[in-house]
């Protein structure tokens, strides 16, 4: 990883108030749970390793989105089946486009 890109992964881990690992982790488990949905060898990866699929995975908002999401605890567990909802706390993202 280039310095310049490390520093911008610094600065946008804090911008959500995350780890650079924390970031990195939920960028990763994104981009595997989409691509599962579109190689049956990814899901089949899953499967053998028993790794369920993210709760959020049918979701048009899954994704970056998520950062900035009033519900993502309760939608990762599944319990949350609405639709996103803008974080007070980041309430100076609002410029953020979320497609529904």
């Amino acid at each position: 990883m280039s310095d310049e890109f490390h520093s911008l992964l610094k600065d946008y881990a804090n911008a959500w108030n995350m780890t650079m690992s924390e970031v990195m982790h939920e960028c990763t488990r994104h981009h595997m749970n989409e691509h599962s949905n579109r190689c049956e060898y990814i899901d089949a990866l899953f499967r053998f390793k028993a790794i369920k699929k993210d709760k959020r995975l049918s979701k048009d908002c899954y994704g970056s989105a998520c950062f900035a999401c009033n519900d993502v605890t309760s939608c990762r567990t599944g319990v949350y089946q609405g639709a996103w909802e803008m974080n007070p706390d980041f309430e100076s993202y609002a410029d953020m486009a979320v497609q529904s």
